[in-house]
């Protein structure tokens, strides 16, 4: 297998369609953690579109994997996970940073702190 754009790799290979739904959900193969599948899908949008809405991936991980995959904070709202979080800093520690007032991901800048993961821009 040919794994030379990964992007691609995860959206068309790794997941599976469940057949009959009415939006197309991702499969989580077994020997996969949830946690690693949804941060991956987060890191493809993320490449895609050059940025990740906290609403985007909320929606994305709800639609696609399935409302199993969230989580809700003491008030009641939708949160993800924290091991998805994590997972995902892991898999890009220094290009992507967390604007605090746009709720979003977004691509380092050089004007960005160094080692600071979240900005207030």
């Amino acid at each position: 297998m040919n794994h030379a754009n990964p992007d691609e790799w995860l959206e068309d290979r790794m997941f599976g369609l469940v057949q009959g739904e009415r939006h197309a959900r991702r499969v989580i193969p077994p020997d996969v953690k949830p946690e690693w599948a949804i941060a991956h899908w987060m890191l493809s949008m993320f490449r895609k579109t050059g940025g990740l809405s906290q609403k985007q991936a909320l929606w994305g991980i709800r639609e696609l994997f399935g409302i199993e995959h969230l989580s809700q904070t003491a008030n009641g709202r939708w949160a993800i996970p924290r091991p998805v979080l994590k997972v995902f800093q892991e898999l890009d520690p220094t290009g992507v940073v967390w604007s605090t007032h746009r709720r979003a991901w977004r691509p380092r800048q050089p004007e960005d702190p160094p080692g600071r993961r979240n900005v207030s821009d």
